[in-house]
């Protein structure tokens, strides 16, 4: 390495922790309630998850700028700020600064594990394995557990890597070596239809608790999600951990929206919900538009966030629909998840409730 190359990757860290890459998107929004201007600071790639969960297809690209991270909460509150909501993903060392001013604090991920002997995960478990039993028998899945490098190759090639080029960050991308040392000391599980893989997940052993560390759908098929491919392994993946006798299972990050799909089939298992364990950065939501606007963002999707009470979760209501205490029951059920500590719920006219899980 020449020393100009050697020098600047030497500053590019301390660069980078300072100033950041900065992203202004107009688009629909996927609840067909409108468009709205969204800012994201990110010098990673959160920002194209919730690109990908906010906006329909192919929302504009208005602008793109490097952003100095203390002088964020000043270009906000500018007059020439054009944007409805900013997500910004920062460096824990400029956390002090946003706390007080940001609408909502979150991070990138929440993590799931779930105690397997628990009065509700057991609950769960039953509840969810009579349905997926349903699909498993309809389409003839069957599971099967290998050391067999060759099955680990298909399994990187076909399964986990067209989800990482699919959905980049979303998979949490991983190299073949960086994967290979997982399988080295775990095990692969792999989900076959007509004896051929069509999902999978790789599992290994921390501390007594049974890791769910990647998983994959071959070539990233669609048609065999509706043939319950992934409910499938988490069947598997369960009674495999229950024989084996683990108390818990790890099954690790999901994105922190209530109507993500991930986290949501980990919740219908009983998974915790918990703090992204590790996490260098955290994410600080700022409103800049109208409270209107803003229940039609947090209505597309709902947010898991931070709070000083714990992590809860925020949705949207219309104005006319009254709080009751079915509808709490009913709204309890739906969102409620182990770790939750409530659920907030914001109308347009900016006023926000409250309902303790």
């Amino acid at each position: 390495m020449n020393p100009i190359s050697a020098l600047k990757s030497r500053l590019y860290p301390l660069y980078r922790n300072y100033f950041s890459r900065a992203y202004l998107y107009e688009g629909t929004l996927k609840s067909g309630n409108g468009s709205v201007k969204c800012l994201f600071v990110d010098n990673d790639k959160f920002y194209l998850q919730v690109l990908h969960a906010l906006f329909e297809e192919s929302p504009k690209l208005v602008r793109t700028f490097r952003c100095w991270v203390p002088g964020l909460k000043r270009l906000l509150d500018s007059r020439g700020f054009d944007a409805d909501i900013c997500f910004a993903n920062v460096s824990l060392r400029h956390a002090p600064l946003f706390h007080d001013s940001a609408t909502y604090t979150m991070q990138t991920r929440v993590n799931q594990k779930l105690d397997i002997e628990t009065v509700d995960a057991n609950k769960r478990f039953r509840d969810r394995k009579r349905a997926v039993n349903s699909t498993i028998r309809k389409y003839g899945l069957t599971c099967r557990v290998t050391h067999s490098q060759e099955d680990f190759d298909f399994f990187y090639h076909r399964m986990a890597k067209p989800l990482i080029n699919k959905f980049g960050d979303a998979a949490m991308e991983a190299t073949y070596d960086d994967l290979k040392l997982f399988f080295e000391k775990g095990i692969l599980l792999l989900v076959l239809y007509e004896g051929e893989p069509i999902s999978g997940v790789l599992c290994y052993e921390d501390k007594g608790t049974f890791v769910a560390y990647r998983s994959g759908l071959r070539d990233g098929d669609p048609s065999y999600l509706k043939m319950g491919a992934m409910s499938a392994w988490y069947y598997y993946l369960m009674e495999y951990a229950r024989e084996q006798g683990y108390q818990k299972v790890d099954f690790m990050n999901s994105l922190p929206f209530l109507n993500n799909g991930v986290y949501l089939t980990k919740q219908h298992w009983g998974a915790k919900t918990g703090a992204f364990e590790g996490a260098t950065s955290r994410v600080y939501l700022f409103n800049r538009g109208s409270s209107k606007k803003f229940a039609r963002i947090i209505d597309t999707i709902p947010l898991i966030i931070h709070t000083r009470n714990g992590i809860e979760g925020v949705i949207s209501l219309p104005d006319d629909i009254e709080l009751t205490p079915e509808l709490e029951q009913k709204l309890s059920s739906q969102y409620g998840a182990p770790g939750l500590y409530g659920l907030q719920i914001l109308r347009s006219t900016g006023t926000m409730e409250q309902i303790i899980l």
